[in-house]
């Protein structure tokens, strides 16, 4: 009997246990560990460089007041810069902000952060007052300081205080922007300023007014943005200055190259050229020396006097001293008040 030839060959080659589909490949390898003169050479480099730089000072890892105390040394767009390098500079400027800017002003803008202050938020005003300021005549009345100025945004009165005070404080911060805007790109280049025709006013320019209106507004947000206003400011001041200085003759305020290597507004406290007309137009720019409002030099005293800090207070007593009159009369009638009042008349006479 013939054995079976395929029979023979399986008995020779049985399966083996690693050929089965349940089994588990597992990986052994692993990496060979360098060991030589060079790699431990590069090893204890790198570890002497590690311990060196850990000994380094660091400005992160000061603490809170000393980082405070360098920063309010440097200027706006340092501390911008600084602010932009990391998450934690980011959050730690945000979070000091009113603090470190009150210092930075203290120190740099004294005079042009009383020369320009900010306007107030309605919804920070008190309601009592809201209804006074939104009053449909009031507004007629605003339209003055509004509807001539094609270089200055609309001030909103549904978003700021609509006093006087208030107003022109807007009117002022968009107009400084505007003027370091046109300062840069044209009048230090000695290039003219972009003209509008009369009685037009075209996309450019009110997308330009637009732009200069979201700097104020985020000014108004964060005192940060408003020393970068004053900032820049300053440097049109300076720039005005030495634009029309004559050669030989005292330069106004007596500015000096150490008035301006000290980048701070000193010098504007002395006496110099006042600011008391608003330019309503840019053609102002070309002979605009200097633009500093809100203050009266005295002769006698010789130094300047400021708009009263409590003014904002004062301007919403007297808009609400005259809706509290304008209502009075629609009370009683025209007859009755002439009456009262030339009673009252007859009263104050001795």
């Amino acid at each position: 009997m013939k054995s079976n030839p395929s029979a023979k060959t399986s008995n020779l080659t049985p399966m083996l246990d690693n050929e089965s589909d349940d089994d588990v490949l597992v990986d052994y390898t692993q990496n060979l560990a360098l060991r030589s003169r060079k790699t431990s050479r590069l090893k204890r480099k790198l570890d002497r460089k590690a311990k060196k730089e850990a000994t380094k000072p660091q400005l992160l890892s000061l603490t809170p007041e000393m980082l405070l105390d360098i920063l309010s040394q440097l200027k706006p767009t340092d501390i911008i810069r600084f602010q932009q390098t990391c998450k934690f500079s980011h959050a730690f400027v945000h979070h000091h902000e009113i603090s470190l800017v009150k210092a930075v002003i203290t120190r740099r803008y004294s005079v042009l952060s009383r020369c320009f202050p900010r306007p107030v938020h309605l919804k920070d005003v008190d309601p009592l007052y809201h209804p006074a300021l939104l009053q449909q005549r009031r507004q007629k009345l605003l339209a003055i300081h509004r509807k001539p100025y094609s270089h200055v945004a609309h001030h909103d009165p549904a978003l700021l205080c609509s006093c006087i005070t208030c107003v022109m404080a807007w009117n002022n911060l968009c107009l400084i922007v505007d003027l370091a805007h046109w300062t840069t790109t044209a009048l230090s280049k000695r290039q003219p300023i972009r003209m509008i025709p009369r009685g037009e006013n075209p996309s450019w320019n009110m997308e330009l007014v637009e732009n200069h209106a979201a700097v104020v507004r985020r000014a108004l947000a964060s005192p940060l943005w408003y020393a970068l206003i004053l900032q820049r400011h300053l440097q049109t001041t300076i720039f005005g200055i030495r634009r029309y200085a004559t050669k030989g003759e005292v330069p106004d305020f007596e500015l000096d190259d150490e008035d301006v290597a000290r980048e701070t507004d000193e010098f504007c406290a002395r006496s110099g050229s006042p600011s008391y007309e608003f330019p309503i137009t840019r053609d102002t720019y070309y002979g605009l020396k200097t633009y500093l409002p809100n203050r009266l030099w005295d002769t006698n005293e010789g130094y300047w006097k400021y708009q009263p800090s409590d003014q904002h207070f004062r301007d919403l007593k007297w808009v609400q001293d005259m809706a509290d009159k304008e209502r009075e009369k629609g009370a009683q009638g025209p007859r009755d008040v002439e009456d009262k009042e030339k009673a009252d008349g007859e009263l104050r006479v001795p």
